[in-house]
């Protein structure tokens, strides 16, 4: 039993390390986790981790499997250096949950509003720092969760 239970916390432990030595493809456009939780557990397990992280709720619409987090500022984070605003949504199906990210940014030479947030690496294959920031605050989220997978969405 013992040997089994070692076997066990090692294949875990493997598992977790292959997860969070991912890399980030190119061009993703959003991250979906399968959980072992469902249904209005994991409906409130996102909304609750999403508010910890410092997102007000805009949209929690269980019934419609939808959460849709107002824009929060980020003054600085990586190779952001000015600020932007940055909201999350996430959509679950049973126990997968997709969640996408949109930018606003009010810049001289660079405003934009609405606009999705995609994984566009740089030269030297560094992502821009909205997606890095939108790919922390989910894969801290996946690490509260037990079993579960993360996937990068590439249209």
């Amino acid at each position: 039993m013992m040997k089994l239970f070692l076997c066990l916390v090692f294949n875990l432990l493997v598992l977790s390390l292959v997860a969070e030595a991912q890399k980030i493809p190119k061009d993703a456009d959003a991250i979906e986790l399968t959980t072992s939780l469902a249904d209005s557990a994991l409906f409130e397990s996102v909304q609750s981790y999403l508010e910890e992280a410092g997102f007000d709720i805009e949209i929690a619409n269980q019934e419609d499997g939808t959460i849709v987090t107002e824009y929060r500022l980020i003054a600085e984070f990586k190779t952001i250096k000015e600020p932007i605003e940055i909201r999350i949504t996430a959509t679950l199906s049973g126990e997968v949950v997709l969640f996408k990210a949109q930018a606003t940014s009010h810049r001289a030479g660079n405003s934009y509003e609405n606009e999705p947030i995609v994984n566009k690496e740089s030269a030297d294959g560094v992502s821009n720092g909205e997606f890095l920031l939108f790919n922390e605050v989910i894969t801290k989220y996946a690490k509260t969760l037990d079993q579960v997978t993360v996937d990068y969405n590439v249209p």
